[in-house]
């Protein structure tokens, strides 16, 4: 039975992922009548995103979805490490170097060794597979009055200057249908066919350095033995019987992928069936795994992003793959999504509220900045996410694993005048010949022991080896152009120091713990909530006027200065900890170094528009 489809909504969400789902709660969360709209019957069970950073938490936590992800996901201490070895089935997962050991773990890294830093957030990274997640907020958009999910369906339109037309065909056959909206969110992956019908084209950053397979596996044999050692996120194994990357989705469940990569023409994906995936995973390992092959994939490692992230009539977005393909190196895709849908939100709401108002003035120029503030975030992560792959080459490269030697085997096989099966099997003996320069890290001889001693020191030199925490392009985003009060001084847009935000215009308004002025520990929240406080009660988005200290309040008149382009506002009055203020609404909860100018002016996604000038002897004191 087709569900019953209205003719007119305010905005369609083109892609039921993550990040579409993401668009769809915020939009619920500003009342906006919206249609999601994804191919898709049931979330695709092959996993791919998994890592989900703070600033990503901190919007599920605006959203009331923190504590439901947390719930479902794993533990800390199941993937706060990351481990390299030549195989997963030795005894001593020894995290340093051992001489002359056979001990096939290379090195151990812990990336929370003082746990979650709770300084800088109320939230904190979370490893969750997408499927169970996308499942997550699927329901959570089933429970929304204000969202129509259609599953099953695709999307096809044609925009104009006062709106977009949808067409709407279910994928297995039946009655289309036409719908009308303002605006509509293109969150449809890589492959997007809106960006195609939009005619934005993609720029490529990066070519394709290369292809992977990506073999989704349940073994509950290999989980139990990896449970009671330091568990990993990812385990970079360098075996003799080929070398890839085990991504542990799930202790619990024993489910895994590991890419794999491979070397067109003269590997084929499809040599990799099931049974073949399965013994090349217990030789890898070094022990039978009984793994069950549950999906396999290919794709190509490569970056790029779309030459604008908003249609040439301004009604369409790009968000999320749909906008841009970054390398997995440092886990930024997904949540560089839910960051621009979070971005997006907001202002979509306010557009729609007020674009009939001003004559769509005002509501253009405020949308057109979130290509302004999300393309050049996106640039950064693509760039980074390659310096983060180059650091596995860099750690391969040292124990003898040099990529450039297979790169330079492949081009020049590719062009020996020889049969195709010749090659093959020249490219097979030179690939036996590469990873057979792992046997020497297995024994006592001197290349062996050279070889650990470089890889032991390059796990000690800072910045040599993949991280799994990057605070500034978590939050440490800052946005030098866009909907801004003042123009900040010119930088790189990811400027504010990683280690403790600070109040800088264009920067995320950093957290710090806040009472009730009259007082109640149990009422304690953070300031990234006032964000979501100050949205209660107001048809439009709102920005926040925060009031910081006694000369704040007495003597000046901070609202009177504020834009009409800003409005409406809310001001909220905030003193210091010990000290009485009738006038504030709110007492900071302790003392945290934070030095608050006299006011600032919050966006709805938390990030500061305006950050007026420290009195001197303040300025001086910080």
């Amino acid at each position: 039975m087709s569900p019953c489809l209205p003719d007119e909504t305010d905005v369609v969400i083109i892609g039921g992922g993550p990040v579409g789902l993401t668009a769809s709660q915020l939009l619920d969360r500003f009342r906006i009548a919206h249609v999601v709209v994804e191919a898709q019957d049931q979330p695709n069970e092959h996993p791919q995103a998994h890592f989900i950073n703070t600033r990503s938490m901190e919007i599920f936590r605006e959203l009331g979805l923190e504590a439901t992800i947390r719930e479902a996901a794993a533990p800390l201490d199941e993937w706060r490490h990351h481990v390299y070895a030549t195989a997963l089935a030795g005894e001593r997962p020894a995290p340093s170097f051992r001489g002359a050991s056979p001990d096939p773990v290379l090195g151990l890294v812990d990336h929370f060794p003082s746990g979650p830093d709770h300084r800088i957030s109320p939230s904190w990274e979370c490893n969750l597979s997408q499927p169970l997640l996308q499942g997550l907020l699927r329901a959570a958009v089933d429970r929304s009055r204000r969202a129509t999910l259609l599953t099953g369906w695709r999307a096809d339109l044609n925009e104009d200057r006062y709106g977009v037309e949808v067409g709407l065909r279910p994928t297995a056959g039946g009655r289309a249908h036409r719908m009308r909206c303002r605006y509509v969110v293109c969150a449809d992956g890589a492959r997007s066919g809106s960006r195609d019908r939009l005619g934005i084209a993609r720029v490529q950053r990066t070519p394709t350095l290369q292809h992977l397979l990506n073999i989704h596996f349940i073994s509950p044999a290999l989980a139990e033995r990896l449970r009671h050692r330091p568990a990993a996120m990812l385990y970079f194994v360098y075996s003799p019987h080929g070398i890839g990357v085990f991504v542990n989705h799930s202790l619990a469940r024993g489910e895994f992928v590991l890419q794999r990569p491979y070397y067109p023409p003269f590997e084929d994906p499809e040599d990799f069936d099931r049974r073949t995936c399965a013994r090349m995973i217990d030789k890898i390992v070094g022990l039978p795994t009984g793994a069950d092959i549950r999906s396999i994939r290919t794709w190509r490692l490569e970056a790029w992003v779309a030459g604008h992230f908003q249609s040439r009539d301004g009604r369409c977005f790009l968000v999320g793959d749909a906008a841009h393909q970054i390398l997995p190196a440092g886990g930024f895709g997904m949540n560089t999504g839910i960051a621009e849908v979070h971005n997006l939100a907001w202002k979509l709401a306010r557009a729609l509220q007020t674009e009939t108002d001003d004559a769509g003035g005002d509501a253009q120029a405020l949308l057109a900045t979130y290509d302004a503030e999300r393309r050049p975030v996106a640039e950064e992560a693509i760039a980074l996410s390659r310096v983060n792959y180059e650091s596995t080459l860099r750690a391969a490269a040292v124990i003898g694993l040099d990529w450039r030697a297979a790169r330079w085997m492949q081009k020049t096989l590719e062009g020996l005048p020889l049969p195709m099966a010749w090659r093959r099997k020249l490219f097979r003996a030179g690939i036996w010949l590469g990873l057979s320069q792992i046997w020497l890290l297995d024994g006592s001889n001197p290349i062996g022991q050279f070889r650990r001693r470089r890889f032991n020191d390059l796990m000690k030199t800072p910045g040599k080896m993949l991280p799994m925490r990057f605070p500034r392009q978590d939050l440490g985003v800052v946005y030098h152009r866009g909907w801004l009060a003042v123009e900040p001084a010119a930088g790189h847009p990811s400027s504010a120091p990683a280690s403790r935000a600070a109040f800088e215009t264009g920067a995320r308004l950093p957290h710090f713990w806040l009472r009730p002025s009259g007082g109640g520990s149990h009422s304690i929240l953070s300031s990234l909530d006032l964000c979501t406080r100050g949205a209660r009660g107001h048809a439009v988005p709102v920005h926040t006027l925060l009031l910081f200290g006694r000369d704040a309040f007495a003597t000046r008149d901070w609202a009177a200065s504020i834009d009409p382009r800003f409005a409406p506002f809310e001001v909220v009055r905030i003193c210091e900890s010990g000290v009485r203020e009738s006038h504030a609404d709110f007492v900071r909860a302790d003392s945290d170094g934070l030095v608050p100018p006299p006011a600032v002016l919050l966006r709805p996604d938390g990030y500061l528009s305006w950050v007026a000038p420290l009195p001197r002897r303040q300025a001086q004191a910080a």
